[in-house]
């Protein structure tokens, strides 16, 4: 009986037999003698080749043996056979499973995990036939194994690491395809289906990848395919149909997958969905388009307002100075006429004159009012700057106005203020308004008064009256162009609300600050504004 081991040595076996006398025999005997048997297997250095009895127990041993599993001869010899197997396979009779096979089939092989004296463990393909006698009786087995633990661990290595790479490979998110060189589908990653509803890869596979693509995109997929062939990348974005018939947009890369030679095998295409990027984009486009077209058209409306409103100017500007001579000559053959019926007593004519020339200022005010707002919006108020002496201004205004109120007292508390520098008679102009918006906003009170006082490098004034004051609600408003204050009977006060923006921008460009000091309703307010001392300080 001859046994072959893992395609390498022959094994030669026959059924054991006592010696003969002849010469011939003799010779026969030898070789089939346990003698000639012991050195045979002792000559097998790269092989583990050892007898068991019939029971299992280990009746020889050789030195590959010896050297594969750490036992020596004499260690090992009357042993189990189970003592070179896992505590696994002996608790499943492996070792005596492969005992019966090999007298039942005449032959058991085998390859798993074997254990050495000092508890570490190999891999071992062995190959197992019994011994029998000249009557076939079983008198015991033979064993011979190789140790495969380094083919058996790069196995192992490459299974995981096939595994771990169709783990990869159906883990990503993306389409995933791996093509021949002639750019046909070989597989497909489960997401990859899923993207482009795909319900079998059998549906795809095999199929030339470029007839998934229409007319510059089937270009562009030939392209990347030649390319990669070479040994390169390619990459481009293009718009294909999913099995159902739904468009979508993909970015494609595809690269080599070489061979040990380093030769391109394979090619790797991973397709990634981008539809919402494009939709994305293409809204944004849209929309960049229309805020550009609304930008136009502000621009436009923006312009056209300007020249509106530098039309509104010059007409108010003309109407101003237009309107300034008649009026002036009005105010003039008043004041003659009433100078006449005074003389010739007729007292109550003197006096409808004299309110024709009260009117006929109050509308000059308002002229110049109109008219300071289109400087002021088109930066045209001109200011005539020098050295004065603050307070007698301020003393100036007040016996103006006091003329014109008898029914108030206008009293002033002056501290030292010097000499200021600015357009005298544009800060008159601000005294005057607040003064005169005290005296008006005042109608059952008898008093106002003007404190001026003076800090570091400026000088503050303030004018307090003892009105109907100004509901905090409409406190922050004030100073607005056009803006009136209304309720609580405010709105019978007459006015376009012009004096409080005038004379805020006043200040402003003076280099000073104005504000609402402090005002309750029924009691009364309090404005001060400042100004610098010295040019310096004066906001260009």
């Amino acid at each position: 009986m001859h046994k072959k081991i893992n395609g390498g040595t022959t094994i030669t076996s026959k059924k054991i037999r006592p010696l003969s006398g002849t010469k011939a025999d003799t010779h026969e005997d030898f070789r089939t003698s346990g003698v000639f048997f012991k050195q045979l297997i002792e000559s097998l250095k790269d092989y583990c080749v050892f007898t068991t009895d019939h029971l299992g127990n280990i009746s020889s041993w050789n030195s590959g043996a010896e050297m594969m599993t750490g036992w020596s001869e004499a260690e090992i010899v009357g042993k189990s056979i189970g003592v070179l197997y896992t505590l696994a396979d002996r608790r499943n009779k492996r070792p005596f499973q492969e005992l019966l096979i090999a007298r039942e089939k005449g032959k058991a092989t085998n390859e798993r995990w074997h254990v050495r004296k000092d508890g570490t463990t190999f891999w071992g393909s062995g190959l197992v036939f019994p011994l029998l006698d000249e009557k076939n009786k079983l008198r015991g087995y033979t064993k011979a194994m190789r140790n495969l633990t380094t083919e058996r661990n790069k196995e192992l290595a490459l299974k995981e690491s096939e595994a771990f790479s169709q783990s990869i490979f159906h883990s990503s998110p993306d389409c995933v395809k791996v093509l021949n060189p002639q750019g046909n589908i070989i597989t497909m990653n489960n997401p990859g289906l899923q993207l482009l509803e795909i319900s079998d890869l059998d549906m795809v596979q095999g199929k030339a990848w470029i007839e998934f693509w229409e007319g510059e995109y089937a270009e562009a997929t030939q392209t990347a395919i030649n390319r990669v062939k070479r040994g390169r990348t390619a990459r481009f974005q293009g718009r294909m149909a999913t099995m159902s018939g739904t468009y979508k947009w993909w970015d494609v890369m595809v690269s080599p997958i070489r061979g040990a030679d380093g030769k391109t095998r394979q090619l790797l295409a991973v397709l990634r969905d981008i539809t919402r990027l494009k939709e994305a984009e293409q809204e944004k486009q849209q929309m960049i388009v229309e805020l550009k077209n609304e930008k136009e058209k502000l621009e436009e409306n923006e312009v056209r307002l300007n020249q509106l409103q530098q039309q509104k100017d010059d007409f108010i500007s003309m109407a101003s100075h237009e309107l300034k001579t008649p009026i002036t000559s009005i105010k003039a053959y008043g004041q003659v006429l009433e100078n006449i019926f005074r003389q010739k007593e007729f007292i109550r004519e003197a006096d409808m004159l004299l309110k024709l020339n009260a009117q006929v200022d109050r509308l000059t005010n308002l002229i110049g009012d109109l008219l300071d707002v289109t400087k002021i919006q088109s930066g045209r108020l001109q200011f005539k700057e020098d050295y004065f002496d603050f307070n007698a201004v301020v003393n100036e205004v007040r016996e103006e106005i006091q003329l014109t109120a008898p029914r108030h007292t206008i009293t002033t508390r002056f501290k030292k203020s010097g000499t200021l520098y600015g357009d005298k008679e544009r800060i008159a102009q601000v005294l005057t308004n607040l003064i005169s918006n005290a005296i008006k906003y005042s109608p059952h009170a008898n008093k106002v008064i003007v404190e001026t006082s003076y800090g570091k490098d400026k000088v503050i004034v303030s004018l307090t009256d003892f009105g109907v004051g100004i509901a905090k609600s409409n406190q922050k408003r004030i100073f607005e162009q056009f803006y009136r204050v209304t309720g609580n009977n405010q709105n019978t006060f007459p006015g376009l609300g012009l004096g409080l923006y005038i004379s805020a921008e006043i200040i402003k460009r003076s280099g000073g600050e104005i504000w609402l000091s402090d005002s309750k309703m029924g009691k009364g307010s309090t404005f001060s504004f400042s100004l610098p001392y010295h040019k310096n300080t004066v906001n260009s």
